[in-house]
């Protein structure tokens, strides 16, 4: 396994951490991309339909 080195916006990551996200996982989630709480949102509404995935028939 190779570790990825990401370059990290920090204007993510202060966004993450002013929401009340611990600045390690600030800094993981936007190093992955994540640029705001609402991307985060682990709420069923979010989800996608099963019927949109393909090979879930």
């Amino acid at each position: 396994m190779k570790i990825q080195v990401r370059d990290v916006p920090p204007r993510s990551v202060w966004a993450l951490q002013q929401a009340g996200i611990h600045p390690l996982l600030a800094q993981l989630y936007a190093a992955r991309g994540v640029h705001s709480m609402d991307e985060l949102d682990d709420g069923l509404a979010k989800l996608l339909p099963p019927a949109s995935l393909r090979g879930t028939r």
